[in-house]
């Protein structure tokens, strides 16, 4: 299987798609796993300018009204350390990417990154680094980055495709009847600006119903969610 960037083959899975949903526009439009996939095989300098010609066309997209923004859909590549040479991806060249294309306006506004209590990455890790004013490099969390540079995270994978069902976490502050709506729960409180949905997959009907009653809970306070992560006596 390979992964294409080309902007033919994204004008190609654009209109598809728009067919297929029977849209006009598109909220968002998702380059999946674009470092991942092609990083390793590559130079740097190549795998960027592909980035490029692809925000190239997405920008182009959201003028002619088929997108109103776009982004990355992760797996690996923003829960790396940065000495993980090939893996690590740095936000900010994204970022700085993004804005050679589109100047500050532009519409790279949404990332997708794997988060949940065996993938904490993205919310406890300071593996992005950011210069701050052209100066002073600061290691930053994921989630705050983010926040920094107006990028709205969608947390994936929050029962980590099932396994974590039956994994038990603590029923204190959650107010929910279920292992994985207590998962559920616990990441979609997750402390931050740029944390504005957690996906979730369901395939039995009473995953659905179950899924609902949580967002019908109010979110956990910082200390709430704090304190849930903390060990506990048995």
């Amino acid at each position: 299987m390979g992964h294409c960037l080309h902007p033919k083959f994204l004008a190609d899975q654009l209109e598809q798609s728009l067919s297929r949903l029977n849209l006009e526009t598109l909220d968002v439009f998702y380059l999946q796993n674009a470092y991942e996939s092609q990083a390793p095989y590559n130079l740097d300098n190549v795998i960027f300018d592909r980035l490029i010609q692809a925000f190239e066309f997405l920008e182009s997209m959201v003028q002619k009204g088929k997108i109103r923004s776009y982004g990355l859909a992760t797996y690996s590549c923003f829960r790396a350390k940065p000495t993980e040479s090939k893996v690590h991806l740095s936000l900010e060249k994204v970022v700085r990417l993004a804005e050679q294309v589109g100047g500050k306006d532009h519409h790279m506004r949404y990332m997708q990154v794997p988060i949940n209590v065996l993938m904490p990455e993205a919310f406890v890790e300071p593996w992005q680094r950011v210069e701050d004013e052209g100066k002073v490099v600061r290691n930053k969390i994921f989630l705050p980055a983010c926040a920094d540079f107006g990028i709205n995270v969608i947390g994936t994978q929050p029962l980590l495709q099932g396994l974590l069902s039956s994994m038990p976490l603590s029923r204190a502050h959650m107010n929910v009847f279920n292992i994985p709506a207590r998962h559920l729960q616990l990441m979609r409180s997750i402390p931050g600006r740029s944390l504005k949905s957690t996906m979730v997959g369901m395939k039995q009907v009473e995953n659905v119903r179950g899924n609902l009653e949580v967002v019908k809970k109010p979110l956990m306070t910082r200390e709430e969610f704090f304190d849930t992560l903390k060990p506990h006596r048995r």
